[in-house]
């Protein structure tokens, strides 16, 4: 082994970086959160900048689809043949082995990728499964054939902090349930999960997958939405938030040391 690399949890498909701004915002689901001077002791210890991992946000009252791109983008899904469904979630295992196909051929030119294991990933799934919403999935498809696919997820967290002793049973568990239900205290979503095969990555069909995550939040009276994480020097993912009117807002930091004596 010649350097370490992280934070990771496990690894870069699951939850990393170090937060380095916006401290003053609460984490969505999934994401890290951690004090400021966590970064004057990592770096102490002889850790440098990786890789810059961005959080976008955009809110319901914000944003924003430019009519003659959108226009432009649904004239070539029509010259194209693409379709956008929602999650089959009675062939939920096989949907799953496709989504995992799609990723590991979209992000395989990413920095740092890491395959990801079906098995894995089933099992991630399987333990999200209750909180899974069916229509903030969707599965891109051209011409008959699943081409990319985006995964939208509630903002549990907005849930959680309520239970602020940490134990879920036996009384945090009706009051969460109570706060779901009733009062129904989540208006967030999260996409963290987006790919598109690479020999359909000069179709905008990103800019499509958002538009239609978009266009379901509001449905569900969600008011806010954070598309993370995004590489920094992710160009044209970036170029497609902005076509929405989405802000970077929040950055996370990987950091790297060397294992290997300089001398």
């Amino acid at each position: 082994m010649q350097g370490i690399r992280g934070p990771m949890n496990p690894s870069i498909n699951y939850e990393c970086g170090l937060q380095i701004s916006a401290f003053d915002t609460k984490p969505y689901i999934m994401m890290p959160q951690n004090p400021e001077y966590y970064i004057n002791l990592v770096e102490q210890e002889g850790y440098k900048k990786v890789k810059d991992l961005q959080a976008w946000t955009v809110g319901m009252d914000e944003i924003a689809f430019d009519p003659k791109k959108i226009q432009i983008i649904k004239k070539i899904c029509d010259k194209y043949h693409i379709t956008i469904r929602t999650i089959n979630m009675k062939d939920f295992k096989n949907e799953l082995q496709l989504i995992v196909k799609i990723y590991n051929d979209a992000w395989a030119k990413n920095w740092g990728y890491l395959p990801l294991d079906v098995e894995e990933f089933y099992y991630l799934a399987s333990e999200l499964k209750s909180s899974i919403l069916p229509n903030l999935i969707f599965i891109a498809e051209v011409e008959g054939e699943p081409c990319g696919f985006s995964v939208g997820l509630p903002n549990l967290n907005q849930l959680l902090i309520h239970a602020r002793n940490g134990k879920l049973f036996p009384f945090n568990f009706l009051k969460l349930l109570w706060q779901f239900k009733v009062k129904k205290v989540i208006n967030q979503g999260r996409v963290p999960l987006l790919g598109v095969l690479q020999k359909y990555q000069h179709l905008p069909i990103g800019g499509l997958l958002y538009y239609e995550y978009f266009r379901k939040i509001n449905q569900l009276d969600y008011r806010q939405g954070e598309l993370s994480w995004i590489l920094e020097d992710n160009h044209a993912m970036q170029a497609g938030l902005e076509l929405i009117n989405a802000t970077h807002y929040k950055t996370y930091r990987v950091f790297e040391k060397s294992l290997v004596n300089a001398s």
